[in-house]
């Protein structure tokens, strides 16, 4: 076989080294682009959860590529997610802040109706179980006080930072002062239907099972919705009226239920044990996935303007 002319042959190699120093600079262009966008879009981070992006977006640049409808996430560092779930189903979770965050990120630009790569935290303890109830909450809270139409991303963010922050320790339920302002600033009225005429004071947690007679426990509510709740758990008696509870009631309502449990020692204990005790509250009946934000309702009656 005749030897190819010297001069071909560099001309080869010279085309080759070309070809790939263009693709490395065509995928540095586009890795950067992606790292420059999502910057862009977690500049409110900080001011929601209190915590800088840095090590988030220090996470994201190990990204490649977008995850495939239904795959794993292309990142070195995501680890131990179970389930797929749909973006609708606002159940996400991993083990590390930082991990989830880049896993939300992905998942939020799925499209809706799409399989998305993020699943649901392992919810093992009465901890866990309290703060994920909790920081949907949360989410849910941010939504309906801006008036978005729809969860957003920056409402799983804040969903996925508390929740992880309850569970390490590195936040906390907050007191219930707060929640005690709504008796002022809000008006005087039924807690459960909105109703403004004979009204009388109610247990929240009903004294016949344990709840306290402190004032925290303590809620207006009409003789009527009081004479028919009577002692049983305010959860399971609004799903019987087809009701559901203000937001701002069940924060109050998930505060008094996480207050019970650390006093009584019963965070670390095995959510499956927990449910099995007798206490002045269902574990079972605290919320997960809650409605979309435009169902939902601040207060139970019309805010004054």
């Amino acid at each position: 076989m005749a030897c190819l002319p010297a001069r071909f042959v560099r001309a080869l190699f010279e085309a080759t080294i070309v070809q790939i120093l263009a693709w490395h600079l065509c995928v540095n262009f586009v890795n950067q682009a992606l790292v420059n966008t999502q910057r862009a879009d977690l500049s409110g981070i900080e001011r929601v959860t209190g915590a800088g992006s840095t090590s988030v977006l220090r996470t994201f640049e190990t990204v490649r590529k977008p995850p495939r409808y239904g795959s794993k996430p292309r990142m070195s560092t995501v680890s131990n997610l179970k389930t797929c779930y749909s973006h609708e189903c606002c159940s996400l979770g991993a083990t590390q802040s930082d991990t989830i965050l880049v896993s939300l990120i992905l998942c939020c630009s799925v499209p809706t109706g799409k399989r998305c790569a993020v699943a649901r935290p392992i919810i093992t303890t009465v901890r866990d179980h309290l703060a994920w109830s909790y920081a949907n909450l949360a989410a849910a809270h941010a939504a309906v006080e801006s008036k978005a139409g729809k969860y957003e991303r920056l409402h799983f963010i804040i969903r996925t930072r508390l929740y992880h922050g309850l569970v390490n320790g590195t936040m906390n339920w907050g007191t219930l002062y707060d929640d005690e302002k709504v008796k002022y600033q809000y008006p005087t009225s039924c807690s459960y239907c909105g109703t403004v005429t004979r009204l009388t004071l109610d247990h929240l947690i009903p004294r016949l099972k344990g709840g306290s007679d402190e004032g925290d426990n303590l809620v207006w509510a009409c003789k009527t919705c009081n004479s028919s709740k009577g002692g049983k758990d305010v959860l399971d008696w609004l799903s019987l009226k087809e009701r559901r509870p203000s937001v701002l009631l069940l924060r109050r309502y998930l505060k008094l239920v996480a207050r019970y449990c650390s006093e009584n020692n019963l965070m670390d204990v095995p959510l499956s044990d927990a449910v099995q005790l007798q206490l002045p509250f269902r574990l079972s009946s605290l919320p997960y996935k809650l409605d979309n934000p435009e169902r939902l309702e601040l207060w139970v009656a019309p805010l004054p303007d």
